[in-house]
């Protein structure tokens, strides 16, 4: 987990030295970690597992803004010398051990080491990259195309010997495409007949990724 992108460029001794302070936690699935609209108190690193991380329309509608997995990072306004509010909550998807650091602790560790501050504000920059291309894939894509995507950007961290499985629900994919979760159940199931992919309940097994590339572009 030293290789995270959170530690990249720091001394091996400044990763071992935070990871000593981190607290360590272990979550079932469907916990909250963080809530939407809390000040951030703790900077939070995904050891294993997967989380969600998603803000509340006003109509109470769940947006899920990124799917989160090991070496991921939130709650980055931690860093602040005022911490903002959690810009949304985050729930893990799937039992995972998880790292987090106080607010005190890890402004102490970013003031002695700019390093970490600037790999906080690259991941900043990659997470408003990733909003900025769903942004403009609503206006210039397909939803055939936007399910595609996601399914390919959540198959690149999913990758095991028997192929990518995702265990993920309609509704979850289809707030991660911004489309529908009827729409995302037609072209599964379209995928499914072809052979592409079997789909059983909040799991996907892809078999021939080369099928859905040409519709991630």
């Amino acid at each position: 987990m030293s290789s995270a992108r959170l530690f990249e460029g720091l001394p091996q001794s400044v990763k071992a030295s935070m990871l000593a302070e981190a607290r360590t936690i272990e979550v079932p699935a469907n916990s909250q970690l963080c809530a939407e609209g809390e000040t951030a108190s703790h900077l939070f690193l995904i050891m294993k597992g997967q989380a969600k991380y998603c803000r509340v329309t006003r109509d109470g509608k769940q947006v899920i803004l990124y799917w989160l997995g090991p070496g991921d990072t939130f709650g980055l306004g931690t860093l602040a010398a005022d911490p903002m509010p959690y810009l949304g909550s985050a729930h893990s998807v799937s039992p995972c051990k998880i790292v987090s650091w106080p607010h005190a602790t890890v402004r102490h560790f970013a003031l002695d080491h700019p390093q970490l501050a600037c790999n906080a504000v690259g991941i900043v920059l990659v997470y408003l990259s990733a909003g900025a291309e769903r942004h403009s894939g609503i206006l210039g894509s397909s939803a055939k195309d936007r399910v595609a995507k996601a399914l390919i950007n959540l198959g690149k961290r999913s990758v095991t010997p028997d192929g990518i499985n995702l265990h993920i629900t309609n509704e979850e994919l289809a707030s991660l495409a911004d489309v529908s979760p009827f729409t995302v159940s037609r072209v599964l199931n379209e995928w499914h007949r072809k052979g592409a992919l079997t789909k059983g309940r909040k799991a996907l097994r892809i078999h021939t990724p080369e099928a859905l590339v040409a519709h991630s572009r």
